[in-house]
């Protein structure tokens, strides 16, 4: 399953920014342009370190950033949800 990036935190006092996860495109964090997206996602390039959501421990490395055209405008950035069990 796709999650989209909700939203991003800068985090005082702390270099690494929180990343927010949703599962709707259409309520996911937006750019623009693709370019824009882009530029997120080359920023990120090494991938990000996510905990699991169920307040556990539970830490997975996410890299597969795909840029997505929204269907109410702009593009959001997705990812495989490295917690969801098929």
């Amino acid at each position: 399953m796709r999650i989209y990036i909700r939203s991003i935190k800068t985090n005082e006092g702390n270099d690494f920014p929180t990343f927010e996860f949703c599962k709707r495109i259409e309520a996911a964090m937006h750019w623009d342009t693709r370019e824009r997206a882009g530029h997120m996602v080359s920023s990120e390039r090494g991938g990000i370190t996510v905990k699991a959501p169920d307040g556990t421990e539970r830490t997975a490395h996410i890299s597969d950033f795909k840029i997505e055209e929204r269907p109410q405008g702009g593009f959001a950035i997705s990812c495989e949800d490295p917690f969801s069990i098929n």
